[in-house]
């Protein structure tokens, strides 16, 4: 369970729409902490997409906030200023807030037994939630025992903001055939939710870049220096690899991949490895291709930048232009410039093995 936590810790984003909000969309959080050791209490969510860290000065343990949410949103109360280990924090807990109010207590290093009144969501997560504990975390298939429980929960609270919210937060980990068949099960007000139109948006961008479609041709430069156009690949069969060299998956496929490229490539065979980097030295992407020795191919940047504000800015990333969300993904493109193959993560690397073999047999 703290793994699921940790996705939502990293991951955090605006959320939805409730039918009985305030006029003027307000919410109010007010409470008190039993027993606090520490004069500060905060506040964390998002609004459009933009942060949100808000304090409160604890008066005799009791604490209040207020702002404006346009729906249920995705919170996390924490009672001390750690911020590195959140998973293990005793002093943090994520709820549902709404725009409307709402009352808390909790007792200091006890924060995840907290008790919110006032948010009809935050009773479905609960309920959500108690299933969860349900699960013995040291039992065989523990993912799947997880993730059976939120697609049950999804197709059981099709008018639930809950719903939207774990469909959004499962969208890279299921199956994008799973996440369609969800998103259209989910009321049509709940799929123009916040965390419902990113699903849409993620399904929408996988479908346009699946198996039948033209590839995307993007232009850029690669580790030597040299222009790299995907057009001048026709008439080749070419592997987009999408990988970062912080990927312990990707890292790990790339003796395999190298044995397809000695295998293919007098054949007609080429690979572009599209590295999604944060250090925006390339210092680790370069270091990882010659350490993996994987220059026998062509190496480019995804193109991920970050804004003045220190926002991960995606928008010019060829990841984003393929709808790249798991890493590592394989997109095969024959020699016209369809695509004919999409593999996500290691597991389907075998279908890759079963293509290239039917290709060049």
């Amino acid at each position: 369970m703290r793994q699921l936590f940790c996705l939502f810790l990293i991951s955090l984003c605006g959320l939805h729409i409730y039918a009985q909000k305030t006029q003027n969309n307000q919410f109010v959080l007010k409470g008190k902490i039993i027993n606090s050791k520490n004069p500060i209490i905060y506040l964390i969510y998002d609004i459009d997409g933009k942060r949100i860290i808000d304090s409160c000065k604890l008066q005799q343990g009791s604490f209040y906030f207020k702002g404006k949410i346009k729906e249920p949103t995705w919170a996390i109360l924490r009672g001390n200023s750690k911020i590195m280990d959140d998973a293990e924090n005793p002093n943090i807990v994520d709820f549902f807030m709404e725009p409307t109010t709402m009352t808390a207590t909790a007792q200091y290093d006890h924060f995840k037994e907290i008790n919110i009144a006032g948010s009809k969501t935050q009773i479905e997560y609960e309920m959500l939630q108690k299933q969860y504990n349900s699960i013995d975390e040291n039992s065989d298939s523990l993912y799947e025992k997880f993730s059976n429980l939120n697609q049950k929960f999804i197709i059981n609270h099709p008018n639930s903001y809950v719903s939207a919210f774990k469909l959004w937060a499962y969208k890279t980990r299921w199956t994008i055939d799973s996440v369609k068949s969800l998103y259209t099960k989910l009321t049509p007000s709940i799929q123009n939710s916040s965390y419902g139109k990113e699903v849409k948006k993620i399904i929408d961008e996988i479908g346009n870049n699946s198996e039948g479609e033209p590839a995307k041709v993007f232009k850029t430069i690669d580790i030597n220096g040299n222009a790299l156009n995907l057009s001048d690949f026709k008439g080749k069969y070419v592997l987009l690899d999408f990988w970062g060299s912080w990927c312990v998956p990707c890292r790990q496929s790339m003796p395999h991949l190298i044995d397809l490229f000695n295998k293919y490539h007098n054949k007609g065979f080429d690979i572009i490895a599209i590295a999604e980097e944060y250090d925006q030295t390339g210092t680790p992407w370069k270091n990882a291709v010659k350490k993996d020795r994987t220059g026998i191919w062509h190496n480019v940047l995804s193109g991920v930048k970050f804004n003045t504000d220190g926002t991960l800015d995606k928008s010019q990333s060829i990841t984003t232009l393929f709808g790249v969300q798991v890493f590592p993904t394989k997109i095969l493109i024959d020699k016209a410039g369809i695509i004919i193959g999409r593999y996500t993560g290691t597991d389907e690397e075998v279908f890759l093995d079963k293509k290239l073999n039917e290709i060049f047999k």
